[in-house]
């Protein structure tokens, strides 16, 4: 997984009905007012085929990343355990474990206002009528208060009713995509199930972010985070691969050299060296000098390495390089193979 790992955030929500009503034809929705550096130049868009809902920047540039010679982030919202609905033959994924005979309900809409526009924030909060616009967009319709006659979607790469608007591909420019930047708020949905009197829903969503050298190829570095992030949900969090202890290091000194020792405590090498985790072997050992206490590894110099003497010489992984866009398979660390050495 490497960096993708620290641009995702898993948030579990449990919903228990309490009432003394069932709540039929109920949604959950995950709602967003993204505010990407400067609120007022962002656009949004979905991805069906990961139940992905995102915002990226309306410009190639914005003031708050090129304050730190940044190019704007993209950032995304992910259903990854929507609610459960019986489903004979199924399997879905109820508070971290699998569930037989039911499935997880996708992504069944998304749905976006835009502060002072046409279809603007649903108010007042508190009365009916904003009730009824949230439950529209809950539905996968534009925020009107009519119910019986609601007003769709509609995409406009086709002209035809859509639960899905601006489910086109920004970096590509195909199909139908959002225009004119401005202050977004967008919600992705899942529904319509049943939540009974003294049920439990248990829903996992994750935020993804995403940096690139552009706006748009910030939406790429955000999709493949969502693709480890949901490769970890999959797997219920059992692939991913923990850091092995530190060793424990006794440090001596010479008139001109410092000896370091951390071959004495038999357990942990066995730890680290004979465990293998997630599919995650023990190939080295790499030695550097750092300037300081605090500095970080990018600022030390590498003074050794001692991997296994067994013809890996080269390690593959991959990493987003924003010169292509993209992801592509690179060395991350060189061996010699040349024997371990404590």
């Amino acid at each position: 997984p490497g960096a993708s790992l620290g641009q995702i955030i898993f948030k579990n929500v449990r919903l228990l009905n309490k009432g003394s009503a069932d709540l039929t034809e109920a949604y959950i929705s995950l709602w967003s007012d993204p505010d990407l550096g400067d609120y007022g130049d962002d656009f949004v868009g979905v991805d069906t085929s990961l139940s992905l809902m995102y915002a990226y920047n309306g410009a190639p540039e914005d003031q708050d990343y090129a304050a730190f010679g940044l190019a704007p982030a993209a950032v995304g919202y992910d259903f990854f355990a929507g609610p459960i609905v019986p489903s004979a033959g199924d399997t879905a994924i109820f508070n971290l474990k699998k569930r037989p005979g039911y499935k997880n309900l996708p992504a069944s809409s998304f749905g976006y206002f835009i502060a002072g526009g046409v279809y603007s924030d649903p108010g007042p909060y508190g009365n009916t009528e904003a009730a009824r616009e949230y439950y529209n967009l809950m539905r996968g319709y534009a925020p009107t208060d009519d119910l019986e006659n609601p007003t769709p979607w509609i995409d406009g790469s086709t002209g035809l009713e859509t639960l899905f608007p601006y489910a086109g591909d920004p970096v590509t420019g195909v199909g139908d995509l959002d225009s004119g930047p401005a202050d977004r708020r967008m919600l992705i949905n899942a529904g319509p199930f049943t939540l009974a009197v003294g049920d439990t829903q248990d829903i996992v969503t994750a935020i993804v972010g995403g940096l690139g050298d552009t706006q748009l190829s910030s939406i790429t570095d955000m999709k493949f985070s969502d693709d480890v992030a949901q490769l970890l949900f999959d797997d219920l969090f059992q692939s991913v691969p923990a850091a092995p202890a530190p060793p424990q290091v006794n440090v001596s000194t010479t008139e001109s050299s410092v000896i370091l020792n951390w071959g004495t405590d038999e357990a942990a090498i066995d730890a680290t060296e004979e465990t293998v985790t997630a599919g995650y072997a023990f190939e080295g050992y790499n030695i550097y000098q750092l300037p300081s206490a605090t500095a970080a590894l990018e600022d030390g110099i590498k003074l050794a390495t001692f991997d296994l003497e067994n013809g890996v010489t080269e390690i593959l992984g991959n990493v987003f390089l924003p010169e292509f866009g993209t992801q592509v398979s690179v060395p991350v660390q060189n061996g010699l193979d040349v024997g371990v050495k404590r």
